[in-house]
C-alpha cells in the first residue's frame, strides 16, 4: 500500500493510486478490529478462535501502522 502510494507520489500515474486504494480496502476489510481499534498482525480470514488477535508490536503500532496513515492521506482526506 505504502510503496503504491510512493510511486504515484512519484508520479507513476493513476494505476498506482488505484493500487494503494486497493490494498487499503483489503486491510479495512480484512485486517481492521472494528470492535477494539488498531489492525490486526494477520488477515482475519486467517484468524482462528484461539489466536489471541495480536495488534501490536515495537515495529508494527508505532512505526509502520503510522507510516501507513502519513502515506495514505493524501488519498482519503
Amino acid at each position: 500500500m505504502v510503496g503504491f502510494a510512493n510511486m504515484w507520489d512519484l508520479g507513476e500515474g493513476a494505476h498506482s493510486s488505484e493500487a494503494a486504494l486497493t490494498v487499503w480496502k483489503h486491510v479495512q476489510d480484512f485486517y481492521r478490529d472494528k470492535e477494539h481499534g488498531e489492525w490486526f498482525w494477520y488477515s482475519t480470514r486467517d484468524l482462528r478462535p484461539e489466536d489471541n488477535g495480536y495488534k501490536a508490536g515495537a515495529w508494527k503500532a508505532p512505526y509502520h501502522n503510522g507510516r501507513a496513515m502519513l502515506m495514505m492521506y493524501p488519498f482519503l482526506a
